[in-house]
C-alpha cells in the first residue's frame, strides 16, 4: 500500500509559479517569464489584437491593450 503525501505548500507553490497570471508582468505566469516562454505568448497576443482590430475597426476606439 502506498500513500501520497499532500503538501499544501507544494500545491500553493505550483499554483503561484505556474497558474497565477501577474498583472505586473503583463498577465503571464512566473514560470513562463522565468523560462523566457512569455515572449512567444505576448507576441501571439499582439498578433491576435492586430488581426481583430483590422477585421473590426469599429470595435476599437484607441490603441490595443499592452498585455
Amino acid at each position: 500500500m502506498s500513500f501520497v503525501v499532500f503538501d499544501p505548500l507544494e500545491r500553493f507553490t505550483g499554483w503561484y509559479n505556474e497558474m497565477h497570471r501577474y498583472s505586473g508582468i503583463r498577465y503571464v505566469t512566473l514560470g513562463l517569464r522565468y523560462r523566457g516562454e512569455d515572449r512567444a505568448l505576448l507576441k501571439n497576443r499582439e498578433e491576435v489584437y492586430q488581426k481583430t482590430k483590422a477585421q473590426h475597426p469599429e470595435r476599437w476606439s484607441g490603441r490595443t491593450r499592452k498585455w
